[in-house]
């Protein structure tokens, strides 16, 4: 169950670097996940959009509330979907416990 798993998880192709071990009850029925997310530091610091006119492209930098919220939204999709992967490739699975850590004090 351990190997099939890690297989599912290491499939996915993260959009950044995402580190994820995981624990096994003997029968499957508990699933620990631990996942080193990635620091804040890491997200876009500029957004790209189309001109309205032209084949431009304009860029500009984001606001510091933008990249939190940006943060914060990848941290709860990664969450979520190491939960879902979870569940999906262990059918046995009653219970799935994230950790979610970081590297930052």
């Amino acid at each position: 169950m351990y190997e099939y798993l890690e297989r599912a998880l290491s499939a996915i192709a993260w959009p950044r670097e995402t580190t994820v071990s995981a624990e096994i009850e003997p029968g499957g029925p508990i699933v620990w996940l631990d996942v080193d997310l990635p620091e804040l530091e890491h997200m876009p610091t500029h957004s790209a959009t189309v001109a309205t006119r032209g084949l431009k492209v304009n860029i500009k930098a984001k606001p510091e509330k933008q990249r939190r919220s940006d943060y914060v939204t990848h941290v709860h999709a990664v969450a979520c979907r190491l939960i879902g992967e979870a569940f999906g490739a262990l059918p046995t699975a009653a219970v799935v416990i994230l950790s979610g850590y970081t590297q930052r004090p």
